[in-house]
């Protein structure tokens, strides 16, 4: 695999230090730990990734939804989703029609680097578009 690409994932810090954790996959990860701005960058923010990490622990799958689901979604980039199928976050994003969706359930260290290396992969081999987005404010 030519390791010249590199994968942007866009996910909050103690998901970016799991992902960063899992060590050499034969590709570049890069992941952003995103913290609380101003509502006028999200969407930029949300566009700027390759794809969004989803974190949810099973005791919380019936009780909270993250409210970055539905801007993820919105960015019409790959999520991955690790959580319960349970969960409000796994039928909101595996029905809504995004160009990639995978799921890993909690503790699944394997399936989270097969899936990483999925979205590198799918990233060399297709990369992503940028979405049409209206309403974005002027850069700068």
């Amino acid at each position: 695999m030519d390791n010249s690409a590199r994968t942007t994932l866009n996910a909050f810090k103690v998901a970016v230090d799991h992902a960063t954790a899992i060590g050499p996959l034969g590709f570049r990860l890069r992941a952003i730990a995103v913290r609380p701005g101003p509502l006028e960058k999200l969407p930029r923010l949300l566009v700027a990734a390759d794809a969004h990490l989803i974190s949810q622990r099973p005791e919380f799958s019936s009780i909270v939804l993250p409210s970055k689901v539905y801007g993820c979604i919105a960015s019409r980039k790959p999520i991955l989703f690790v959580g319960p199928t349970s969960s409000d976050v796994h039928a909101l994003c595996r029905d809504a029609d995004l160009p990639a969706y995978e799921h890993v359930e909690v503790g699944d260290i394997d399936g989270f680097a097969a899936v990483l290396a999925r979205l590198a992969q799918r990233k060399q081999s297709r990369p992503f578009s940028l979405p049409s987005c209206t309403g974005l404010p002027p850069s700068g």
